[in-house]
């Protein structure tokens, strides 16, 4: 019977998630009908792949199966066994447990979240595969200057951002203020040498990026940065593309897409950030 109900259940956000925008009013109420067959049927986890690794996870927020294919498949040819990977808005864990898994048995994985309602999930999707003696969930933002920032929530909605709500998620985004540490005091207080930092923070990356310079120029050639780019949104937070050019210039690296994009700083997408002409 609860094999019969999570079919449903998926049916209908696939049905939804393919055909319509995940905004919409239709996809929303069909999301919602889902969740009540998922609670009502009390599952507590489904087995699920993300980009082929097979995975547990929470039923009521499950990451695409297919999610940024084409930079996972990068990935996986090039993680190795005991690889330490930064993965700044883990959300829910889409990439820290594709990581985790690239990098096992002994790689390790620093999740940092700032969303506390994505962080319950991305604790329980942690525990569900066994892996929190390898992905250690940092419940904080990152940016250029240690303090506190507000964040627009939406449940674990990926989009939550720093500044002001993603323009989708302004009728149900809530304020709720976080702590923001640089990148450069994070690893230099634990003595942490990342081989990948992968970055989503939704538009805050260029403020994000300027606190990792000292990681960024001391761990080159060897680190590997994939960053998803949001340049509509760098203007909220002050930053121009002239800032986010001058700032890749002075790390030593160049922006390469990874999303189809044409321009990579001018267009929303996933670069991978490379060394100068060296090739990863």
């Amino acid at each position: 019977m609860r094999a019969l109900v999570f079919k449903a259940a998926a049916a209908l956000t696939d049905f939804a998630s393919g055909v319509l925008s995940r905004h919409s009013t239709v996809t929303r109420g069909l999301r919602w009908v889902a969740e009540r067959l998922l609670l009502r049927a009390k599952i507590p986890w489904i087995p699920w792949r993300i980009n082929g690794v097979p995975l547990k996870v929470d039923p009521l927020h499950r990451p695409g199966r297919q999610r940024d294919a084409t930079v996972a498949a990068y990935l996986r040819c090039r993680v190795r066994c005991g690889d330490l990977t930064i993965n700044a808005g883990a959300n829910v864990g889409a990439y820290a447990l594709q990581m985790a898994h690239w990098s096992r048995p002994n790689g390790s994985v620093i999740a940092i979240e700032p969303n506390p309602q994505a962080c319950k999930v991305l604790r329980k999707n942690v525990e569900l595969n066994g892996l929190h003696d390898r992905v250690e969930i940092v419940p904080m933002a990152v940016g250029e200057m240690a303090g506190h920032a507000t964040l627009y929530a939406s449940g674990t909605d990926g989009m939550s951002r720093i500044g002001s709500p993603y323009p989708h998620l302004v009728a149900t985004a809530r304020p709720v203020t976080v702590p923001v540490v640089r990148l450069d005091d994070l690893c230099r207080a634990r003595g942490l040498k990342p081989d990948w930092i992968v970055l989503d923070v939704e538009g805050y990356e260029i403020h994000a990026l300027a606190g990792a310079g000292e990681v960024i120029t001391t761990q080159a050639p060897r680190l590997g940065l994939v960053v998803e780019m949001h340049p509509t949104v760098w203007s909220a937070h002050g930053v121009s593309r002239a800032r986010a050019e001058s700032l890749l210039e002075r790390l030593g690296l160049r922006a390469i897409s990874m999303s189809g994009q044409q321009d990579p700083l001018g267009e929303q997408g996933l670069v991978l950030l490379q060394y100068g002409d060296i090739h990863r």
